[in-house]
């Protein structure tokens, strides 16, 4: 997003862990076709509202949850996922060590005698 707006590169980049198709779009055709396509300009203004809460949702647990609550619920919502992202990209993501996520998963596996991943 900061790239299309700004023309700009990102300091942030993607990183696939797994095969998936990839769409590369020209951004002035799609800037052109967002002035001229009135359901085009409403999908784009509603993906930017839901990034938008995502990351205020983000932000709001990075500093009101602590690591085991956030690791809990990325549990809940993202089972599957969570069994197939390494161990240091989920430590980074929810802003600990990988030496604290470890510490985080055998507390929890303890405590409910299940596998914590």
């Amino acid at each position: 997003m900061e790239s299309l707006l700004t023309g700009n590169p990102s300091s942030q980049y993607l990183l696939s862990m797994e095969a998936c198709d990839l769409r590369v779009l020209d951004a002035s055709e799609l800037m052109q076709r967002a002035q001229s396509d009135t359901q085009l300009q409403a999908e784009l203004h509603a993906l930017t509202q839901r990034r938008l809460i995502h990351y205020v949702n983000l932000y709001t647990s990075a500093i009101a949850d602590s690591p085991t609550q956030r690791y809990l619920a990325l549990q809940a919502t993202h089972q599957q996922q969570l069994e197939r992202i390494p161990l240091h990209i989920l430590a980074a993501y929810l802003g600990v060590s990988a030496v604290h996520l470890s510490r985080i998963r055998r507390k929890l596996k303890s405590e409910s005698g299940s596998p914590a991943r």
